[in-house]
């Protein structure tokens, strides 16, 4: 009988004669038959998941080389990722250059909200206060702190007025190890980037080092009309240093590529070369020749009546010129007698017979 394989149960609730349980009936009678001729799959075995390749580490500094007889200035250059892009520039700019050397102390992903990794004011003061410090200091730094600020406990949201204050005191107290040492210092001021709403986070933080280098003595290096376009607008693309339209932004919108670093690093070593005294000095220009000094012009003539009557050297008035009058004009003017008519003019009245 096809009730076998039910249970107790559903056999007796399925006596009774109804086409509700008819229909259920028929329906499990179905799935019994359906899973005894559905062919039995094969267990499935999971394959072991491979281990995922370990995170690249971090790109190691370059080692420096120094050397005790080496009498060029050493200029370290700070900041984050940014930072890094402006030491690259400045070393493919003039990579045979004599006049200065290049220290590298940036810290890609740094800023100045957060000092658990990367305490700038510590390293800066550390820096400065070594047997060999630096002779200039050039900082690109703040890409990486559009984020909240800590003080304490409290949390300051971004661009808000503590949130300014507490920024400003964070990159004085950078700046004013450079001035306490007497060491020269260059602030770099932020790019424009791709983003609107972090390009105006940006431009306001660049206010910020403005104010904090006019405080400090600092150089204020201002980048941000350099990589616009003639609206103002972020633009990927210009003319590098040689005046070749190229590409100058990497695809995120935010970082340097290699022409770009070295536009970057075009305007920055203008400020360097300025501090210490290269920049190229304007030409002589010899002096015009004396001009010959004239008597000077007085501020007032003599003075001349303009209705008085003219007179002569002695006093005298001065008569009227005496002319000669001919016959007819004498006739004509003095006695007021008429011309004398002449044939073939107008006043000619008289009758000719022709």
């Amino acid at each position: 009988m096809l009730a076998a394989p039910f249970s107790a149960r559903a056999q007796f609730f399925f006596e009774q004669d109804t086409p509700a349980n008819y229909w259920m009936q028929e329906r499990q009678r179905q799935d019994f038959f359906f899973e005894r001729s559905r062919p039995q799959r094969p267990p499935v075995t999971r394959r072991a998941s491979k281990p995922k390749p370990a995170r690249a580490a971090e790109k190691a500094p370059e080692p420096e080389i120094t050397d005790p007889n080496d009498p060029r200035p050493r200029i370290v250059i700070l900041g984050d990722d940014l930072g890094s892009d402006l030491l690259d520039g400045l070393k493919t700019l003039n990579p045979e250059r004599t006049t200065f050397r290049l220290l590298r102390r940036t810290k890609d992903n740094s800023g100045l909200i957060r000092d658990e990794g990367q305490d700038w004011p510590k390293i800066t003061r550390d820096l400065l206060e070594a047997k060999e410090a630096p002779a200039m200091g050039v900082i690109l730094i703040g890409m990486n702190d559009r984020q909240a600020i800590r003080d304490g406990k409290n949390s300051f949201e971004l661009r808000s007025p503590r949130w300014n204050e507490l920024y400003i005191a964070r990159a004085r107290a950078i700046a004013e190890v450079f001035r306490d040492k007497k060491i020269p210092l260059v602030w770099v001021g932020l790019p424009i980037v791709a983003n609107e709403k972090a390009a105006a986070d940006l431009n306001q933080m660049n206010d910020l080092f403005k104010h904090v280098a006019r405080e400090t003595g600092a150089s204020f290096v201002d980048v941000w009309e350099v990589f616009a376009d003639e609206r103002g607008h972020f633009a990927a693309y210009g003319p590098d240093v040689n005046g070749q339209m190229l590409r100058l932004r990497t695809s995120d919108g935010i970082h340097f590529t290699t022409a770009g670093a070295k536009k970057l690093a075009h305007f920055v070593e203008a400020e360097i070369a300025r501090l210490m005294g290269d920049a190229p000095k304007p030409i002589a220009v010899a002096p015009p020749p004396p001009v010959a000094k004239q008597a000077p012009r007085p501020t007032a003539g003599p003075v001349m009546p303009l209705t008085a009557a003219p007179t002569s050297p002695g006093g005298a008035l001065l008569k009227a010129q005496e002319t000669s009058l001919t016959p007819e004009i004498e006739n004509t003017i003095a006695r007021g007698l008429p011309l004398t008519p002449k044939r073939g003019r107008m006043d000619d009245f008289t009758w000719d017979p022709r």
